[in-house]
């Protein structure tokens, strides 16, 4: 940060909510000391504490170089685990960061494997109802094909019918004209 965005910052109106948590972040500074303090006291390095804040390597180096540059969080985050720490006995930094990488490698095995199956599975569950509603399918497109078919004879006997009666229609009013004619005649 330069000094032009730190003379914003403390211009910046803070809410009283924003103003209590600050004010608690300072209370927790000052009963654990400087970050250094609480690494060493943790007995880890600051690789592990980043790794167990969650942040990045450099940020953690970062912080240590500048303590007023530490989130107010984090420093909540490092009172609870060194609470947690303090009411369960034999908790440590390893339990939430550090597993050798033969244990590292045996969970990705592990969950590699069960993944594996579930997608099998999943996949056969999918080819199934693909089948299953290919046979859906197969069985509607027959249905309407025959439907169809049905439609066209219809069609064809509407057609003739139409025909028919066109013929007898023309025929009879043929008959009517001539029976006009010669009752004329």
């Amino acid at each position: 940060m330069n000094t032009n965005d730190l003379s914003i910052q403390k211009l910046r109106s803070k809410t009283s909510i924003r103003m209590t948590f600050e004010a608690k972040a300072e209370r927790i500074k000052k009963q654990l000391g400087s970050l250094d303090a609480v690494i060493k006291s943790l007995g880890i390095n600051q690789r592990q504490m980043a790794q167990l804040l969650l942040v990045d390597p450099s940020t953690m180096n970062r912080w240590i170089k500048n303590q007023e540059q530490v989130p107010p969080h984090i420093w909540r985050s490092i009172e609870w685990y060194m609470t947690l720490e303090q009411k369960t006995p034999g908790l440590s930094a390893e339990h939430f960061i550090g597993k050798s990488k033969d244990d590292i490698n045996q969970v990705i095995s592990s969950n590699y494997k069960a993944i594996q199956s579930q997608l099998a599975e999943e996949i056969d569950q999918v080819k199934k109802q693909g089948r299953d509603g290919l046979g859906d399918l197969e069985e509607r497109l027959k249905n309407a094909q025959e439907e169809v078919s049905r439609l066209k004879i219809d069609l064809k006997k509407s057609q003739n019918q139409f025909k028919i009666n066109l013929n007898l229609t023309l025929l009879l009013t043929g008959f009517i004209i001539l029976f006009f004619v010669f009752k004329l005649i």
